[in-house]
């Protein structure tokens, strides 16, 4: 299951938060390396490379973090993903757009 919300953090920025259910980062690296055919995934690399250039070009800084969820038995329960978005400088970057 996939979860997506959107909020304002306490700094009143826009606060994203990505969820899933699934085996966690840790346990899909592990079912990858036993694969006969590996491909690489760039999620995480490309998400991050498109928050530094937004960050350059809108003069911003947005951030992201990842959080492995863990259930009661501290078994990977999913993945959690952040991202906080400044909203101080919207009216600039919709005069961008």
């Amino acid at each position: 299951m996939l979860t997506v919300s959107f909020s304002l953090d306490e700094k009143n920025d826009l606060k994203v938060m990505i969820e899933d259910n699934g085996v966690g980062r840790q346990k899909a690296a592990e079912l990858k390396s036993k694969q006969v055919l590996k491909k690489k995934s760039f999620g995480i690399q490309i998400t991050e490379y498109r928050i530094s250039i937004i960050n350059r070009t809108m003069n911003i800084n947005a951030t992201s973090e990842i959080i492995d969820l863990k259930n009661e038995q501290q078994q990977a329960a999913g993945t959690r993903v952040v991202l906080h978005i400044p909203l101080q400088n919207i009216n600039s970057i919709n005069d961008r757009l």
